[in-house]
């Protein structure tokens, strides 16, 4: 059987922005809004039932299917011709629309507020709301930050704005400017960002660590974050040693072909999952899946999934080792996505960690039940992982350093980073320029959840390697989407991350790998 390489967007959406079903449905999204608005604006905060909190949860999964789905269209459509001004355009225009629709719902943060956290934590003991429980609990951890980012800035904040600083980073970082001049515009622009970071940290009273927020977001304690980066800093030196010896594959396209990749792919999920292979078939089948070379389309690889709704993946296959890995690592996002539909809305999504420790266990398993033969994609593999925990590591550091230096008016990005590189890589530092790293703008401290991803994986496929879990506990990791907190999450497959012993374990077969 061939499978299908391009996606069919009208056979899911609409033909065009000019098709009758994309005008309303975005009449619908505004009318579904009003009314929405209108029942629950005044009325919310007096909620205090299980019954009336889950009819509201099923009435907002409602409207945001709706309003979500002419953006996405849109936003698919723009990633295969990103050329094209004119979707870029619409793209950005119904982007834009979308944040002042969410902006106007801005209310429910207060009314949960109002609801209180003793009304909230009995939800908790009822067993009606346990499929939303881990939701219940994160709105009840965020409590103390809700409403307070309506503060008056400070005199020498009030222009500065991170969605605009990130803008402008996308905007320098696409000119022609010599790189000389680019660096310095995008260090000034960096400090900025780290002062309105810290701003936003004071704001909502998250107090003087600046991965505060990333951490409340990923649902891990800070003692936790800190225990970790220092545990897998502990293993630099192991680092340093592969750095010493390891020799690149020669990069070699063709090598792979795609169809084979898919068909090995399906078969090593569906041995794990039939119901999720049979799931990931219908995303060639269907024509959600874009995985050819293409000029026009976006230049690297993502794989997009929404509560009740296809899922999609874009990449450039090219047909060498990395191509192979990268489309694991997508689908492994995917099969995340699809066995998570079970779950209720508020806690389908997934913090980043677990997110990414879906991906890279998907390339474990690919590898070792496909690849593991294959010596150049055993030489790649062993690259990737200790890239994915000791590069991001870096990044890390660099960003927390960095953070530390918004305060003081001299500050010098460029020699933090060749310094933490040093610490981290030894005389294997490349000189690669921070200035390149989106995540730093974007999504600042998101590269711990690669660290995260990488351990986490690794630990899981160890422990199934050893018959300690079966694949069923596979299997319910992929199908729990965000209705655990990630520590309890892996506790309950055997995976404690404060466990010395597991690092341990972890980093003697990255180093038999290697051997």
């Amino acid at each position: 059987m061939k499978y299908k390489t391009q996606w069919n967007l009208e056979k899911y959406f609409y033909s065009g922005f000019d098709d009758p079903d994309f005008i309303r449905d975005q009449n619908l999204g505004k009318e579904k809004l009003r009314e929405f608005i209108k029942k629950y604006k005044n009325i919310f905060h007096t909620f205090h039932t299980s019954e009336k909190i889950i009819e509201f949860y099923d009435e907002y999964t409602d409207l945001i299917c709706i309003l979500e789905k002419p953006l996405y269209f849109s936003y698919y459509n723009y990633s295969q011709d990103i050329h094209n001004a004119d979707k870029v355009k619409k793209y950005i225009k119904l982007q834009s629309e979308y944040e002042k629709y969410i902006k106007k719902l801005d209310f429910i943060q207060e009314a949960w507020k109002k609801i209180g956290k003793e009304t909230l934590e009995s939800l908790l003991h009822n067993p009606k709301m346990l499929p939303y429980k881990n939701d219940i609990a994160s709105i009840i951890e965020n409590l103390p930050h809700i409403g307070n980012e309506t503060k008056e800035k400070s005199e020498s904040m009030k222009n500065m704005n991170i969605e605009k600083i990130q803008m402008k980073y996308q905007e320098i970082n696409n000119s022609d400017i010599l790189q000389e001049e680019k660096n310095k515009k995008i260090s000034t622009l960096y400090h900025k960002l780290c002062l309105c970071w810290s701003d936003k940290m004071k704001q909502g009273n998250y107090g003087d660590n600046p991965m505060a927020l990333r951490n409340r977001q990923e649902q891990l304690p800070d003692d936790f974050v800190d225990f970790f980066l220092s545990k897998v800093g502990y293993y630099i030196p192991q680092y340093q040693d592969f750095l010493r010896t390891y020799t690149p594959s020669k990069i070699t396209q063709n090598s792979y072909n795609l169809q084979e990749t898919i068909h090995t792919y399906l078969d090593v999920v569906s041995e794990i999952s039939p119901n999720g292979g049979a799931q990931l078939q219908d995303v060639f089948v269907g024509s959600r899946a874009d995985l050819l070379p293409k000029s026009d389309k976006y230049p690297g690889a993502f794989s997009s999934y929404r509560y009740r709704s296809p899922a999609f993946v874009s990449l450039h296959f090219c047909g060498d080792v990395s191509s192979v890995f990268t489309f694991a690592h997508e689908m492994g996002h995917i099969l995340h996505g699809t066995l998570s539909q079970q779950q209720k809305s508020p806690v389908y999504y997934s913090p980043f960690v677990l997110a990414e420790t879906a991906a890279i266990l998907s390339e474990i398993l690919y590898f070792d039940r496909h690849l593991s033969q294959d010596e150049k994609a055993k030489n790649y593999f062993i690259n990737s992982l200790y890239t994915s925990i000791f590069y991001q590591l870096q990044i890390t550091l660099f960003e927390k350093e960095g953070h530390k230096l918004s305060d003081l008016e001299k500050y010098d990005f460029s020699y933090l980073w060749k310094k933490i590189g040093n610490t981290v890589s030894g005389d294997y530092f490349s000189s690669s320029q921070w200035e390149n790293i989106s995540h730093i703008f974007h999504t600042p401290f998101y590269c711990y959840s690669y660290i995260f991803g990488a351990i986490a994986a690794l630990g899981l496929f160890l422990e199934y390697k050893n018959k300690n879990i079966q694949i069923k506990d596979i299997v319910e990791f992929y199908s729990s989407g965000g209705s655990s907190r990630p520590l309890d999450l892996l506790r309950k497959h055997s995976i404690d991350l404060y466990d010395d012993t597991l690092y341990d374990r972890i980093f003697t077969y990255l180093q038999s790998l290697h051997k």
